[in-house]
C-alpha cells in the first residue's frame, strides 16, 4: 500500500454510516468510496480500493453472509463485513489460498476495529502477490504431464529427509499422549510438524502447511521447522517462547527472506503445560483446532491469526485452554477439509462440521479417528479433490 491515504470502499444501504465504523474510519484517515448493496453483485470488482466494508442489513443470515463474501471475493483485497452495530465477518481474500472462516464478535471499540481496517489496506499487495502465485502454481499444475515419471533417487533421498525430520518417537508426557498423521500429496510435502520438549513440564506442538507443493513447499518446511523449537537460551538461563512469538519470528523471517515462491505458510505453535493439564496456542491461517471434551458435541476453538509472510505485525491471538482426562485437541492443515468435504480444487472451503467424521469425533479415539482419514485417502479417487498434503496432530490429556 502506497503512502497516501488507504482506500476504503464501503457499501451500505442506508446513511449515516454506523458510529463504530465512522468512528474508526476517521481515526484510521481513510480515504471513503460509498456504494450500494446491489453495486457491488452488478461490479463486484470494478472498484481499486485497498479494502472493502459491507455493512449487511438486519437479518441477514449466514448462508446470506457467504454469499455476499462469494461475489466480493477478487483473490486481492480483503473483504469485512459488519452488522449495523459491531463486527461479524472478516474474510481475507483469496479464499483459494487462505482458509476462511467466519467468527462472531462482541463489544468492539472503534480502536480494535481501527486495527482490523489497517491490516486488511496494509495486506493489499501481499494478497495481489499472493494471487500472482496461485496462478503461477496452476500453470504449473496445467503443464504438468498427467502420467508422471517414476521418482529419482534423489527425489525418494528427500522424501525421506524430509520424513527423518518428524519426532520419532513422540515425546513422552504423564499428562498426555501425542498422536500424528502425516500424510504428504507427493514424494515430498509442503506439510510439517514437530512434537518436543522444551523443559521438565512444558512441550512444544508444531504445525506448518507452505503453499504449494513439491520440492519448492518441501525446502521451505526445514526452513521453518527451525523456529519451532521456542526457546530463547541466553546467559546461561532459558525462556519459554509464547506461541504468537514464535509464529511472529517465522513471519519475519519469511517476509526478510523474500523468496519469490512458495513465500506464503499457516502454522499453528502451542505449549502444554503437564502440571497444569493446559494448553496455549496461536494459529496464523490455519484451520480452527478441533477441542472433544469428554461428553461434549466437538467444537471448534475459534480466534484470529491469518496467514504468515504477507503483513509485517499480523494478528495472532493466543488462546488457553485447562484439558481433563479424556479431552482431545486436534491441529491440522486445510488438505483434511479437501479430503473429508469432497473439496475439488479452485472450490470454496467447507466445514468440516458438517461431516460424519467430525460427528463421531466424541465416541472415538485418536487412533480410530487418524485410522479413518488414512483409509478414507489411500481408497478416494484421485479426480475427486485436489490431493493436498494431509497432516493431523492431537494431543490427548491422559491422567
Amino acid at each position: 500500500m502506497s503512502e497516501e491515504a488507504p482506500h476504503v470502499q464501503v457499501v451500505c444501504e442506508q446513511q449515516p454510516l454506523p458510529d463504530l465504523l465512522a468512528t474508526a474510519l476517521d481515526r484510521l484517515g481513510a480515504r471513503i468510496t460509498l456504494a450500494h448493496p446491489d453495486q457491488i453483485f452488478d461490479q463486484p470488482h470494478s472498484l481499486d480500493a485497498d479494502a472493502r466494508i459491507v455493512v449487511a442489513p438486519m437479518g441477514l443470515q449466514t448462508d446470506g453472509i457467504a454469499t455476499l463474501l462469494r461475489f466480493t471475493n477478487d483473490r486481492s483485497r480483503c473483504t469485512l463485513v459488519l452488522s449495523p452495530d459491531g463486527l461479524m465477518r472478516w474474510q481475507a481474500a483469496p479464499t483459494e489460498v487462505v482458509p476462511t472462516h467466519g467468527q462472531w464478535r462482541n463489544g468492539l471499540s472503534a480502536d480494535e476495529l481501527c486495527g482490523h481496517i489497517r491490516a486488511m489496506c496494509e495486506a493489499r499487495r501481499p494478497l495481489a502477490a499472493m494471487s500472482q502465485e496461485l496462478a503461477w502454481m496452476q500453470e504449473v499444475d496445467a503443464a504438468r504431464p498427467i502420467a508422471q515419471p517414476a521418482p529419482d533417487d534423489q527425489l525418494l533421498l528427500a522424501s525421506q529427509v524430509q520424513r527423518d525430520l518428524l519426532p520419532n518417537p513422540m515425546p513422552e508426557s504423564p499428562t498426555a499422549k501425542f498422536h500424528a498423521l502425516y500424510l504428504p500429496a507427493d514424494h515430498v510435502s509442503g506439510d510439517i510438524y514437530d512434537v518436543v520438549r522444551l523443559d521438565e513440564s512444558h512441550l512444544a506442538i508444531s504445525l506448518a502447511d507452505a503453499s504449494g507443493h513439491g520440492m519448492p513447499a518441501a525446502l521451505l518446511t526445514v526452513f521453518i521447522k527451525r523456529f519451532f523449537r521456542g526457546k530463547a537460551i541466553a546467559d546461561n538461563d532459558y525462556r519459554i517462547l509464547e506461541p504468537n512469538e514464535v509464529l511472529a519470528t517465522i513471519n519475519r523471517e519469511l517476509l526478510d527472506t523474500n523468496l519469490p515462491h512458495c513465500q506464503f505458510v499457516t502454522a499453528a505453535h502451542a505449549i502444554y503445560d503437564e502440571q497444569e493439564r493446559a494448553i496455549r496456542w496461536a494459529r496464523g491461517g490455519i484451520p480452527y483446532p478441533i477441542l472433544v471434551r469428554r461428553g461434549c458435541k466437538p467444537e471448534f476453538v475459534r480466534s484470529t491469526g491469518i496467514l504468515l509472510g504477507t503483513i509485517a505485525k499480523p494478528p495472532l491471538d493466543v488462546i488457553s485452554e485447562k484439558l481433563s482426562p479424556g479431552d482431545r485437541l486436534y491441529f491440522y492443515t486445510d488438505g483434511l477439509e479437501a479430503l473429508l468435504c469432497n473439496r475439488r480444487a479452485g472450490e470454496n472451503p467447507f466445514d468440516l462440521s458438517y461431516t460424519p467424521w467430525f460427528g463421531a469425533l466424541a465416541d472415538r479415539g485418536p487412533e480410530d479417528v487418524l485410522a479413518e482419514i488414512a483409509r478414507t485417502r489411500a481408497t478416494i479417487a484421485a479426480d475427486t479433490w485436489p490431493c493436498d498434503d494431509i497432516t493431523v496432530v492431537c494431543v490427548e490429556c491422559t491422567q
